[in-house]
């Protein structure tokens, strides 16, 4: 997969956002907004964007000395996830296929992203992924490994954008006759 010129915008655009938190303080905004740009204008795009990205991430932190500059705006989000806990609880208990309304919750939370595409409502994208039509469905092969499909670990990682999912696993007691 190449990168198209229109995935350019979209990755300054991650930049801007993050530097309009405060995370990138303003007398370094512009040098490290120069120095993407002369990534950008340098790189292979017939790479893929998360290859650009992946760089473009890179020189970031380098600049910032923080390996992980969205640390804030992903805990925001794993605390609301967990607030919204006992809601996808009951909503994966009271399905008809636990495993697939886990999964689509799990797909739900895997759409958030701090990156490219940040303009929408993180619980609608959530609760939408319940009623729309995969594009793709490879849940069937998803369920061969397991004898006993556990949803609950799926359910898990609805918050695995936030990168936090050991806290979250950890903070599950869960049986398996619960299922």
């Amino acid at each position: 997969m190449r990168t198209h010129l229109e995935c350019i915008p979209c990755a300054l655009n991650s930049y801007l956002r993050l530097a309009e938190t405060g995370v990138v303080p303003q007398e370094k905004q512009e040098s490290l907004l120069r120095e993407l740009l002369a990534y950008f204008s340098r790189a292979d795009y017939q790479s893929s964007p998360p290859v650009l990205g992946r760089e473009m991430h890179r020189i970031i932190r380098k600049r910032l000395g923080d390996e992980d500059p969205y640390r804030e705006i992903k805990q925001k989000y794993n605390r609301m996830m967990l607030d919204h806990y006992g809601e996808f609880r009951k909503i994966v208990e009271d399905s008809m296929d636990r495993f697939d309304t886990a999964m689509r919750l799990a797909i739900g939370g895997n759409v958030i992203d701090f990156g490219a595409k940040y303009l929408y409502d993180a619980m609608d994208t959530i609760h939408r992924a319940l009623d729309h039509e995969l594009a793709l469905d490879d849940s069937k092969a998803l369920r061969r490994p397991w004898k006993e499909p556990d949803p609950y670990f799926i359910l898990a990682t609805t918050v695995e954008n936030s990168y936090s999912i050991n806290y979250f696993c950890r903070n599950w007691r869960w049986r398996k006759s619960t299922l």
